[in-house]
């Protein structure tokens, strides 16, 4: 047993350190670091590569990684990214570094090669490794180096922050960093040093780790949500408690390794749920009084993005517009649909199957569209509940003779109720909250269901039928396409109906939206539920593509690379749903097909840096393209004029107030007073104020 214990202390201190970067960054810039695992993973990768690729010696090549590379990465990261995360709203900050987390492993591959590295590499012990036995149990050097790299890192925090200035004037910025400003302190400059010291302990986190998890990526995952949830259980704000929990998971985790069965693979499937079973008790017995803040900035995203759909409404002005919203008189908008109806009866065998996929996969991001476009907060099991809709039809076809359709509809059922559970159990805690769980939900899923030999088959899955009527790609394309349109119209009438405004309502105001009578808790739980259940029904549509239930299709990894398409091209956008499933496929295709095989990394390396681009349009490529037709549009009215009557038409429904937007000048938004915006801001009190020349165009 007491081997099991020191085990268990070793890997817990790993997870403590990683704890400790994470709660340090979120006390003073309010930003919890998605991407932490990932350059962690970056870190023992470049250890890896000057160690034993290149022949350096232990301490040269950990001391450049740990003290030199690691900082600096902190400090550039903070300069281009952090800096400007911390007056952002939750959803933002998500968004960022998630992306942030996606685009480094490929950069890895790029700059060290994408080899897998099999066995164990080596930590920061000279092999062979020396072994003690203090007390009578065994401990190796590399595991007293982790214990000592804990005691350190803990000796020398709690000095520096109680008996010196420095850790006086973090202190101080964590406390009121207005007040500090007030005393001459920069709080920027302590920022930029909290985050290089961050980035300290996620590269130390990653060189001790690397012998555990191996170097591959996805792996580090497990690491980032046991930090997370010792994070999440500490409140996000008590290092100390921490730490503890942190070393209370690794001791659970050898326990759990002792008590398995030693001639199954029970363990390694129960341990990636640990953290789970954590969190679960964590929202039963001690999240009663959890609530994450809503400040100024999260009403600051809605006004910007209420700015973003007046000047949609603008550009539809007197333009017919079809089923789904889509203007019938915008020419790209048709060519468009035009061109995704014909290209699946024109294309060969390898672009069709492309397209394909890429519609199924759209009808799974129309759960994102659901979430976080309509919610405003994020999911990361989006990708679980597909998985769970894959494995679902598999086993109801094949298993007991359901027909494909009442299979899918079936799998949609299941994932909607298990995802209406979810949504209760979390979303009364907060958007940051959200994340970090179903993070976890997503690990407890891959470990426990998608590994099951009942599912899995050795990775060939269960063998699906197509419908009939679908049997061959072109007729299968057709009717994924079907399927897109039929759930898109759902989604668009979900958007417009009262439940649709009253989510909205919350997303601005959840005072605001109770004192109406909202029950904007139950909303947003609803809003997880129906969105697991279009995610499942898109699963469910991929395996009948690939005509099996491929299971590693819906690794929670993945379904991080599908949040960042799906941020990049437009969250909000019910089109942009298909062009993000679309993204996924095509763009993987064209660098396969017309470039290098070692330039495979650089998709993902593009999805993951253009999800970070929400720090500056949060409305996504969409509202970019949106912006230039109406750029494209004025030219053309200074060039042409304004055509017959030349005045242009302002609905006396209109009422204009101005918001201020962090980042940005005060300028009007037009709100519609009858909406749920204009319910909670006053409605029509609002004064009319003069149309500034962009209202007038």
């Amino acid at each position: 047993m007491t081997q099991y214990i020191i085990a268990g202390l070793v890997s817990g201190s790993i997870y403590a350190l990683a704890a400790l970067g994470l709660v340090s960054t979120y006390l003073s810039a309010g930003v919890l670091n998605f991407a932490y695992g990932a350059y962690a993973f970056f870190a023992a990768r470049l250890y890896f590569y000057l160690h034993v690729e290149q022949g350096w010696g232990i301490l040269p090549a950990a001391a450049l990684v740990i003290l030199v590379v690691s900082p600096l990465a902190g400090l550039v990261l903070w300069a281009l990214l952090f800096r400007g995360l911390a007056r952002s709203p939750t959803l933002v900050k998500v968004a960022a570094t998630i992306g942030l987390s996606v685009a480094i492993p490929p950069a890895a591959q790029l700059l060290f090669g994408k080899e897998e590295i099999y066995g164990a590499p080596p930590g920061l012990a000279p092999r062979p490794v020396d072994v003690y036995h203090p007390f009578g149990v065994a401990m190796t050097l590399d595991q007293v180096i982790v214990i000592a790299c804990l005691v350190a890192v803990l000796a020398v925090g709690a000095f520096v922050l109680r008996f010196t200035n420095v850790g006086l004037v973090v202190r101080a910025v964590v406390d009121s960093e207005t007040m500090t400003t007030l005393t001459g302190v920069n709080p920027q400059v302590v920022s930029a040093g909290v985050w290089s010291v961050s980035f300290v302990l996620s590269g130390l986190a990653g060189i001790l780790v690397a012998p555990t998890l191996g170097l591959q990526s996805d792996s580090f995952t497990l690491l980032t949500a046991t930090a997370f949830t010792a994070v999440v259980i500490a409140r996000m704000r008590f290092p100390g408690r921490a730490v503890v929990v942190a070393l209370l998971i690794g001791v659970a985790t050898a326990l759990v390794r002792k008590w398995a069965p030693a001639d199954s693979s029970l363990a390694d499937k129960l341990i990636p749920s640990v953290p789970f079973i954590f969190v679960v008790l964590f929202i039963l017995l001690g999240s009663r009084q959890v609530r994450e803040p809503r400040g100024e900035h999260e009403t600051a995203l809605g006004v910007a993005l209420a700015r973003e759909d007046e000047r949609r409404a603008r550009r539809a002005t007197g333009a017919r517009r079809g089923p789904l919203g889509i203007a019938v008189g915008n020419p790209g908008a048709v060519a468009a649909i035009v061109a995704v109806l014909v290209l699946p009866a024109v294309l060969n065998n390898f672009w069709l199957g492309l397209v394909a996929s890429g519609l199924v996969l759209g009808i799974a991001m129309l759960s994102f569209t659901l979430v976080t476009g309509e919610g405003g907060f994020i999911s990361l099991a989006q990708v679980s509940f597909a998985g769970l809709g894959a494995a679902a039809v598999g086993q109801l076809t094949a298993e007991n003779g359901f027909s494909p359709l009442l299979a899918l509809v079936c799998a949609g059922a299941v994932a909607l109720l298990l995802g209406l559970l979810v949504g209760v159990l979390t979303v009364r805690l907060g958007d940051l909250y959200i994340a970090v769980i179903t993070l976890t939900f997503g690990l407890l899923l891959d470990s426990l269901v998608f590994r099951s030999e009942h599912f899995y088959r050795s990775g060939a899955g269960v063998d699906v039928a197509r419908p009939s009527f679908a049997s061959g790609d072109v007729a299968f394309a057709y009717f994924a396409l079907v399927v897109f349109a039929l759930l898109a119209l759902f989604v668009v009438n979900l958007r417009r109906s009262t439940t649709g405004l009253g989510v909205v309502a919350g997303r601005w105001s959840v005072p605001g939206a109770r004192t109406l009578g909202l029950n904007t808790t139950a909303l947003r739980a609803l809003l997880v539920g129906v969105g697991a259940g279009v995610a499942a029904i898109g699963g469910g549509m991929l395996a009948m593509y690939q005509q099996a239930s491929l299971l590693d299709s819906f690794a929670t990894p993945i379904g991080l690379i599908w949040l960042t398409v799906a941020v990049a091209v437009g969250i909000r956008s019910v089109p942009g749903a298909a062009a993000a499933g679309l993204s996924l496929t095509v763009i993987p295709g064209l660098v396969t097909q017309y470039l290098p095989a070692s330039w495979t990394p650089v998709p993902t390396l593009l999805f993951g840096l253009a999800a970070i681009g929400m720090v500056r349009q949060p409305d996504g490529m969409a509202a970019d393209l949106g912006s230039l037709a109406d750029r494209v549009a004025r030219g053309a009215r200074l060039v042409f004029g304004r055509g017959a009557g030349g005045t242009p038409t302002i609905t006396p429904s209109t009422a204009v107030a101005t918001v201020p937007v962090a980042g940005t000048d005060s300028e009007p938004v037009s709100t519609r007073p009858g909406g749920a915006v204009g319910a909670i801001r006053g409605g029509g009190s609002a004064p009319r104020e003069k149309l500034g020349p962009e209202e007038r165009a």
